[in-house]
């Protein structure tokens, strides 16, 4: 009984380690975007749209989620910026166990993107879109890895999940400057 508690404590004492590395609070991220005057158009506050696309062998399904959580994007350093949870992302298990960031191409709007997920282990990469210095796409396939824990005793070879991403900028509106 006693290993049984101590895992459990020591289970969410990582998952609140790795958490805490990506969050910020959403007074924090306007400090910072307010004191800086050259940001990239990436940098601001962003709400996250998603359509999830599972593919059969034999059918797919599509489902979409408006306004599913708020990220920030801050320069990290150079050409890296991070994506910080500001408090209202997803609710569910394990739904900010990972770190990602965008790095700026020598091609104006145009971003690669990388997630490294936790639980379990794997590595999401996508080239990335801004369309007007307000919208961001992208998209990837998740791994196998993912379908096998998400789905357990459902999960079929041959499954595919395709996620993409449609960021909408709320903050700054107007204050974009290119460096």
């Amino acid at each position: 009984m006693k290993i049984k508690i101590f895992v459990t404590l020591l289970v969410l004492f990582a998952t609140f380690n790795i958490s805490a590395q990506n969050k910020l609070n959403k007074d924090s991220v306007i400090k910072y975007l307010d004191s800086h005057k050259n940001l990239d158009p990436i940098e601001g506050i962003w709400t996250l749209h998603v359509v999830r696309t599972l593919f059969t062998e034999k059918d797919s399904t599509e489902e979409t989620q408006y306004m599913r959580s708020s990220w920030a994007v801050i320069r990290e350093k150079g050409k890296h910026f991070r994506v910080i949870d500001i408090g209202r992302a997803e609710k569910e298990a394990d739904a900010t166990d990972f770190k990602a960031f965008f790095v700026a191409s020598s091609e104006v709007g145009v971003y690669s993107y990388r997630c490294d997920f936790k639980n379990p282990n794997w590595i999401a990469k996508s080239k990335v879109t801004l369309k007007d210095n307000f919208i961001l796409e992208y998209g990837y396939f998740a791994s196998k890895a993912f379908l096998k824990q998400a789905y357990k005793d459902e999960y079929k070879n041959g499954f595919k999940l395709r996620w993409k991403f449609t960021w909408t900028k709320e903050y700054p509106e107007n204050k974009i400057q290119y460096n």
